[in-house]
């Protein structure tokens, strides 16, 4: 019984200690000072340490990430369909090429804005460059992993629906999902 009791305090000792080092990098190096001193040498901040990534913040960072790029398309392509008529006037080619190229970059902008806008709350903070390459490597695994599930209109396996919205969410995620990893890649600590 004795033993057991002994076992039991000790694995709580360890789930505590687990937990103060997950919670606190810095509080954990500080309390191996007390124990080794030579992990003294160095001294510790909060500034050069890494918090843990927090699920609910990445899950956010990719969803509004997501959604801002749909906006930005939207609005990206109504943009550049406004700058063709005032360039070119009506002509169809024009509009359409300057449609594609405001959607596209709307839709960068909107995406690497929103992940890096959630990445930004509270005391974090990344790099707006690296999220937007980032941004750039998840469109161009997007557009191939849709030409993947979705590779020939005239197929009729193609042109299902449950088909063309799988591949156009797919699309649509992975920027984002590139994005997020790109932004956590350079996130820090502020205080």
């Amino acid at each position: 019984m004795m033993r057991r009791c002994v076992m039991l305090l000790a694995a709580a000792i360890a789930t505590e200690t687990a937990s103060a080092q997950r919670i606190s990098p810095v509080l954990a190096a500080q309390t191996s000072c007390v124990t080794t001193p030579a992990a003294c040498a160095a001294p510790v901040t909060a500034a050069t340490t890494r918090q843990p990534l927090q699920p609910g913040r990445v899950l956010g960072e990719v969803i509004i990430g997501a959604y801002a790029g749909v906006a930005g398309y939207l609005i990206g392509r109504t943009v550049g369909d406004g700058i063709a008529e005032l360039i070119h006037g009506s002509d169809d080619e024009d509009h359409a090429t300057a449609r594609a190229i405001g959607g596209i970059t709307g839709a960068a902008f909107g995406t690497a804005g929103g992940v890096y806008l959630i990445g930004n709350i509270g005391d974090h903070t990344g790099d707006f460059a690296t999220t937007m390459l980032g941004t750039g490597a998840g469109w161009l695994v997007g557009s191939l992993a849709y030409r993947a599930l979705a590779p020939d209109a005239s197929d009729e396996g193609a042109r299902s629906s449950r088909r063309r919205w799988a591949a156009a969410t797919v699309e649509a995620i992975l920027p984002s999902i590139g994005a997020t990893i790109a932004f956590n890649s350079t996130r820090r600590y502020v205080k």
